[in-house]
């Protein structure tokens, strides 16, 4: 019989791999961050790693889509404003607090050196 899952005790889990992640990734990079160096950064097995993700590449789409949940969130709390231009510029500000981070130039770094590649290679393939 399977254990019960405690759905607090799995998403904390998952946002210290996630934070993991993006440590690691802003730190090493996509092909030196290791999932053995994600792991050792969370203080967790390989097993737990793969439990969560399958692939360090589903952890880079994990840490973009909690980006765009927190987002959605965001918006989601402004329902019934009016004023359109100061939610906007509320969310700038909002957004920039995150590049605060010290880690976000390297994940940026990271996921527009993804994009490019993929980019390069539809290019390449249509050729």
């Amino acid at each position: 019989m399977a254990r019960p899952i405690d759905p607090q005790r799995h998403r904390a889990r998952r946002l210290q791999i996630i934070d993991a992640g993006l440590s690691v990734f802003a730190r090493s990079g996509y092909a030196g961050a290791t999932t053995a160096a994600i792991c050792r950064e969370a203080g967790i097995s390989s097993g737990t790693f793969f439990h969560y993700f399958p692939t360090k590449e589903s952890l880079i789409l994990a840490i973009l889509d909690e980006g765009s949940r927190e987002t959605r969130a965001f918006f989601a709390a402004q329902e019934g404003r009016v004023d359109a231009v100061q939610v906007l510029l509320d969310w700038v500000t909002h957004s920039l607090q995150d590049l605060v981070d010290p880690r976000a130039s390297g994940f940026i770094a990271v996921v527009s050196g993804l994009v490019l590649q993929s980019l390069l290679f539809l290019v390449v393939s249509a050729v």
